[in-house]
């Protein structure tokens, strides 16, 4: 025995003498001093309240009647003066009956409290050898075995790539609803009312392999008069369901469904041509792709083949000649030949305008009335539509500019007070042909018909003759006036006077201002 253990026998004695004899024992309690039943890996604290103690008394604790030394266990810890102790993380080692103990040597006095039982709840043990011990192509069995002596409740089985949950309280579990040939990973951990220590190592399979769950995806590329291009690629694993293997084709006529060709391919190829084929005929396009027990449902398409010398870009539906053509405009090429239209247009009539503006002759103004619009330089005969108006074209050199003098009389035409400058044509000492002059024809303000007199045989016509009749009334030369630019008003519009009149017709006779 200790040095402790026989002091502590001692005391014992010596208060169980002084009991008898009648005298009052000190009283000594733990606090809490109810059972306790602590979680795993949680702290709490143990304490020792005397009453009635006649010094200072030395604190000892026991534990199943053995003595509990300071570090004698990690996860306890003394006070300094050892009358309590904490407990930290603590587990089922720590599980068991406490006692605390005072002693006053000098008066041999020794209390033992009432045990306080402490029962630490672990969770179970982390399940081990999980395995697999079944499979299908949709489902697997898995199996493992519990660890030590702490009951689990229930065991929770996880599934990764979805990490999807099972719970079982069992020692196994059947895993359903999976896709055949694909690869899962699982853990499984123990649980009870406290929680769960961890999971067990992960666990990697694969389901068995299943039937293919989609098609082939393909598409027609280039078509001529007598072949096809068909192009496909590679199916996903989830399609696929197992080891691929190859691919079938099969070229059917469309319109009695005869079987044309039917090809085999390794997994390394992705397109072939078909050749063979008749001109502008449809035809069905069928694939699948083959795995090591079963092929794929077999995806189809329409295509027809181009006419002699025709080729066709690559197209996933079957097309008419007649769209062609506009499937080929892209949209920015339509966009380029607008925008190419359009500065041609700007072009054209910045042309237009620049050689108009160098145009020689002046300008004809308009102005506008309630019944039209007539040049503003134009002789007017005093009607109301202006008929066979003379619009002078350039003065000769013999043509002097004089501002125009007021009539007397006031004019019915309102253009002809307009005017501010006029020319004078003298008969006598002409040197050049006279000016030319328009004929100008109009009929209800319609200002469109004019007719050029200038190249007109003056022998000929008979107009142009009465043009030329002198001031004096006597009759003119039988010698040709001026085939060239010429001059003239008729005579029925000179007066006896030489003076402007208001008649139907009015028009200034020769050598007369205006």
């Amino acid at each position: 025995m200790y040095r402790w253990d026989w002091l502590i026998l001692f005391a014992i004695i010596t208060c169980s003498i002084k009991t008898t004899i009648g005298v009052n024992r000190p009283e000594i309690i733990i606090t809490p001093s109810e059972d306790l039943f602590p979680h795993w890996q949680t702290t709490f604290t143990l304490r020792c309240q005397v009453t009635d103690w006649p010094g200072s008394p030395v604190f000892f604790w026991k534990r199943d009647h053995a003595t509990l030394y300071p570090n004698a266990d990690s996860r306890i810890a003394f006070s300094e003066d050892k009358q309590s102790i904490t407990f930290s993380d603590v587990t089922q080692q720590q599980s068991g009956s406490y006692y605390c103990v005072a002693a006053e040597f000098m008066e041999y006095l020794f209390e033992l409290s009432e045990p306080v039982q402490i029962a630490v709840q672990e969770p179970p043990m982390i399940p081990a050898n999980l395995t697999v011990i079944a499979k299908t192509s949709t489902t697997l069995h898995l199996r493992w075995e519990p660890q030590g002596d702490i009951l689990a409740e229930f065991y929770q089985v996880t599934r990764k790539p979805d990490n999807y949950q099972l719970t079982t309280d069992q020692h196994e579990a059947v895993i359903y609803q999976l896709d055949p040939f694909s690869v899962y990973s699982f853990t499984v951990s123990a649980h009870n009312n406290v929680g769960y220590r961890g999971k067990s190592s992960w666990l990697q399979t694969r389901t068995e392999p299943g039937p293919p769950s989609g098609v082939l995806e393909f598409s027609v590329g280039v078509r001529t008069s007598d072949s096809l291009q068909i192009l496909w690629t590679e199916p996903h694993e989830d399609v696929v369901n197992d080891i691929l293997v190859g691919y079938e084709l099969m070229v059917h006529a469309t319109v009695n469904n005869s079987l044309v060709v039917s090809l085999n391919f390794t997994v390394n190829e992705t397109e072939t041509t078909v050749a063979g084929l008749i001109p502008e005929t449809q035809y069905t396009v069928s694939m699948a792709f083959r795995t090591r027990c079963c092929i794929s449902d077999y995806e189809s398409k329409d295509s027809e083949t181009m006419r002699e010398g025709k080729t066709m870009a690559p197209t996933d539906e079957p097309r008419t000649e007649g769209s062609v053509a506009a499937d080929s405009l892209s949209s920015g090429a339509i966009a380029g030949i607008s925008l190419g239209c359009g500065v041609l247009i700007i072009l054209l009539v910045a042309i237009l305008l620049y050689f108009r503006c160098r145009s020689p002759g002046p300008l004809l103004l308009r102005v506008g009335s309630s019944h039209g619009s007539k040049p503003i330089n134009s002789w007017n005969d005093g009607t109301e539509n202006g008929a066979n108006d003379l619009i002078p074209v350039s003065p000769p050199p013999e043509y002097s500019t004089h501002l125009q003098q007021p009539s007397e009389s006031a004019s019915n035409n309102a253009q002809d007070a307009s005017l501010s400058r006029s020319f004078r044509y003298d008969p006598i000492n002409t040197t050049s042909p006279p000016p030319a002059y328009h004929s100008r024809s109009s009929s209800n303000n319609d200002n469109s018909s004019i007719s050029d007199l200038s190249n007109v045989d003056a022998m000929e016509s008979p107009e142009i003759k009465e043009m030329n009749v002198p001031m004096d009334g006597s009759s003119t030369s039988n010698a040709p006036i001026y085939s060239v630019p010429h001059s003239g008003v008729s005579a029925s519009d000179a007066s006896a006077n030489n003076q402007l009149y208001g008649g139907a017709r009015q028009g200034p006779p020769r050598d007369t201002w205006i």
